[in-house]
């Protein structure tokens, strides 16, 4: 699917649920002066230029087909960077000063957590397309919302690429000390000790200052078949660059 498309049914999806639970007022779309329908998105930082641009595509492909009943979408954007709270702080803003209908979020798993339980409490529309804890659908907020697998449901799907369909024993794990990575690379964990297969041996590195050569020379001591990468965006692509300049 294009992302395009995607972004488009995530925006339409944020706005459309007003008719499936027609008794809670939080999810019906307001209707005010302008005509004008606000979805908030709620980014990890300005340098989260993907996220931006791909809603902004999203918004203006749904405006071109008509909006919602005649009515123009409108997308507000906030970045999260800063002090320890400013999630929290954001979504506030676009629920009560922006008057948001929904709000997608584009960024890790512990402002997400943030997110929701101000959805929660708001009882608005949540649309997670980043972050992969687990845990946040387990709290069974009825506003939370998650197009991506989580960490235990990727687990089971490289497990069975990995062990049963190309039958690879010696693995090997590179991460970082991020909550993302901690997290995904428990679940991968405990997944593997459940379908008693053979654990991987784990590399870590720090942020920022990756030593990429150590982590390579680290991964031709090792042996390895295969190599699972459980970091962002960014290191991963340097690191897979590298290892291709090294013939892996």
């Amino acid at each position: 699917m294009k992302l395009t498309d995607l972004l488009t049914k995530v925006c339409f999806l944020t706005a459309l649920l007003g008719f499936i639970f027609p008794d809670v007022l939080a999810f019906q779309i307001p209707v005010n002066a302008d005509s004008i329908v606000k979805i908030g998105l709620l980014i990890q930082d300005n340098k989260a230029l993907a996220a931006k641009y791909g809603a902004e595509m999203a918004i203006r492909k749904a405006n071109e087909t008509g909006g919602f009943k005649g009515e123009n979408f409108q997308l507000v954007i906030r970045s999260m960077e800063g002090p320890w709270g400013t999630g929290s702080k954001q979504a506030v803003d676009l629920i009560f000063q922006e008057n948001v209908c929904a709000i997608m979020g584009s960024h890790d798993g512990r402002n997400a957590h943030l997110v929701e339980q101000v959805s929660a409490k708001a009882r608005i529309v949540f649309l997670s397309a980043w972050a992969s804890d687990p845990t946040l659908s387990q709290a069974f907020v009825p506003w939370f919302f998650s197009c991506i697998p989580n960490d235990l449901q990727q687990a089971d799907a490289l497990i069975n690429e990995i062990y049963t369909r190309r039958k690879l024993t010696r693995i090997v794990t590179v991460s970082d000390n991020g909550y993302d990575s901690k997290l995904a690379l428990s679940s991968l964990e405990k997944k593997i000790k459940t379908a008693n297969q053979t654990e991987p041996m784990q590399f870590f590195y720090d942020t920022p200052g990756i030593d990429y050569n150590e982590i390579i020379d680290k991964i031709n001591k090792s042996g390895a078949e295969g190599i699972i990468l459980l970091c962002n965006p960014s290191a991963s692509l340097k690191l897979i660059q590298r290892l291709e300049e090294k013939g892996k």
